[in-house]
């Protein structure tokens, strides 16, 4: 059997269910439109989408942005048959980073973790298997890209990805697959925000730029760089 990979990037929140430990939510911060604001601000326009590889496309058609993207909006979720059905976040190692924010009042909204809503969320997603590591770009190996995470499912003997509205796509598990969940800015830039539009996000602005030195990346980054340099990073625990 294969595995099946999950990468987060972008704009991008994580909270584990306090209803549910088993599962983990994931909300896509909505920006995927001209004129969002988030804490009195106005973000840089995002987009919203993934790609999948070797996709087995359903009787259900799934709304695709362009031959090779599919939109990212909704609840969604995973049905999945695998070795392991359990989540391994591996807390120890901070495989998903915990930032040193300089906000000790630093909380996020937890409607941003349940159904989509209109200038909050694109979508939510639900995981409730899979080991989880990060991973960190960098230009040159000097400026520091956005931290993303990665959920990676062993031998599953099915994988689907499911929205409330009933459309799915079935995945070749024998082949494995690669599935990248992309919020990202719509051209590439040089700027330095990528921390502060995360505190925007969240209604904050005390700390553009945590320290982010007690966070672990046990995995490797992506090979192709699917997102530009100024796109927002929002991962968290």
């Amino acid at each position: 059997m294969g595995k099946v990979t999950l990468d987060f990037v972008g704009l991008f929140l994580f909270n584990s269910n306090a209803n549910d430990p088993a599962e983990l939510r994931i909300a896509v911060i909505d920006a995927d439109r001209d004129h969002v604001r988030h804490g009195d601000k106005d973000l840089t326009r995002h987009k919203a989408s993934f790609t999948a590889e070797n996709v087995v496309r359903s009787s259900t058609d799934w709304p695709l942005i362009d031959k090779d993207r599919f939109e990212l909006a909704g609840s969604i979720a995973f049905e999945t048959s695998e070795t392991s059905a359990s989540l391994d976040v591996r807390l120890d190692r901070w495989a998903l980073p915990r930032i040193a924010t300089g906000c000790p009042d630093l909380r996020i909204d937890d409607s941003f973790f349940q159904t989509p809503k209109r200038d909050a969320t694109h979508a939510v997603i639900t995981v409730r298997s899979g080991e989880f590591c990060s991973w960190r770009y960098s230009l040159n190996g000097e400026r520091k890209g956005a931290i993303n995470t990665r959920v990676t499912i062993s031998d599953p003997k099915s994988f689907v990805i499911t929205r409330a509205d009933g459309k799915h796509i079935v995945l070749d598990v024998e082949k494995g697959s690669s599935v990248v969940f992309c919020n990202t800015e719509l051209t590439m830039t040089q700027d330095d925000y990528d921390w502060y539009w995360y505190y925007v996000a969240t209604g904050q602005e005390c700390a553009p730029d945590p320290d982010d030195s007690q966070a672990v990346f046990p995995c490797e980054p992506l090979e192709d760089n699917p997102l530009s340099l100024g796109c927002s990073n929002s991962q968290w625990p």
